[in-house]
């Protein structure tokens, strides 16, 4: 019986290993991961939310940044999920030194953090309803893809998780 024990014990921590999804071999090792500059003209993103107990639904966005002449980087967002009308979201995100930024998205109910660190930014903020989001980018080898992984978050459980390609065009 104790060996029973043992093995389910073994088993059961083995599969806890195999169902933590890894996203390791996202990072490029590349070069540093500016969003301004990255997100400064247009860019395509093509991705899949997956809400839960929901099936997934395609996400197209459409985005056009500029630049503006203190650094703060305006973006302006065309989305479209599934079958859902279009809707238009705007960043406003400026540099606050080192490797940090701070800005507005229209989505948000205060301000939005971002960090990079190498070739990954990491976004946080809060969305209406109560919702914690968190955004981690990972700019590939070349400097024109990034793979987005967003997760939402409600009283610390997760909601929703959105993986996203976007390119500069």
């Amino acid at each position: 019986m104790r060996a029973y024990a043992g093995l389910l014990l073994t088993l059961l921590t083995l599969s806890a290993c195999a169902a933590t999804p890894s996203y390791r071999h996202e990072v490029a090792r590349g070069p540093f991961f500016s969003p301004i500059a990255f997100f400064g003209g247009d860019t395509v993103g093509e991705g899949s939310l997956k809400i839960d107990l929901m099936h997934a639904r395609p996400v197209h966005v459409v985005g056009h940044g500029q630049i503006e002449a203190d650094g703060t980087l305006t973006l302006v967002q065309h989305v479209r999920e599934g079958a859902k009308p279009e809707r238009v979201r705007t960043w406003h995100i400026r540099p606050i030194g080192g490797d940090r930024y701070t800005g507005t998205l229209s989505d948000a109910t205060g301000p939005v953090s971002m960090e990079a660190r190498g070739d990954i930014v990491r976004i946080h903020y809060s969305a209406k309803g109560g919702f914690a989001v968190a955004q981690s980018l990972f700019l590939q080898p070349g400097g024109r893809v990034a793979i987005n992984h967003l997760v939402v978050r409600k009283v610390g459980v997760r909601i929703a998780a959105l993986r996203e390609t976007i390119t500069r065009q």
